[in-house]
């Protein structure tokens, strides 16, 4: 799983987390990085993308949607995970290609729910068409 956070104690609570389930987290600073990195490492580097949405260099929108541009991983999920709570928030990352939107503080159950559907619906529900799905966990 890719975590893409600029804040180090986020990123150190959601790698805590993640790892006390078991999950294997690699970490990305900001957008351009985790885009870098994905391109690089290729579509079967990671299973599901947990996004910030504001981040220094590329933004999580931006990050987004050049990754869907990519036709090896347009199947990849990617959940926003971000303070940005309102519903102006919640449309805009799903319109810029992303699967999901939770919020922080991290709820972990939800968190927890929403990777594992998200991962368990596989790529045809990761190329659904953006805001199909309800951004609390359900895959379209």
């Amino acid at each position: 799983m890719l975590l893409v956070e600029d804040n180090a104690l986020t990123r150190e609570v959601a790698q805590g987390l993640l790892g006390h389930q078991g999950v294997q987290v690699q970490v990305a600073h900001h957008g351009l990085e985790a885009v870098e990195w994905l391109r690089a490492s290729g579509p079967d580097a990671c299973v599901l993308v947990l996004m910030d949405l504001p981040l220094p260099v590329l933004d999580g929108y931006a990050a987004t949607r050049r990754l869907r541009e990519r036709q090896e991983l347009r199947g990849l999920p990617v959940i926003a995970m971000t303070a940005s709570a309102l519903a102006e928030d919640k449309e805009r990352a799903l319109a810029s290609g992303m699967n999901a939107h939770i919020t922080k503080p991290i709820d972990v159950d939800l968190m927890l729910r929403t990777m594992a559907d998200w991962i368990g619906a596989g790529a045809d529900a990761a190329n659904a068409a953006p805001g199909s799905a309800d951004a609390a966990a359900q895959p379209a």
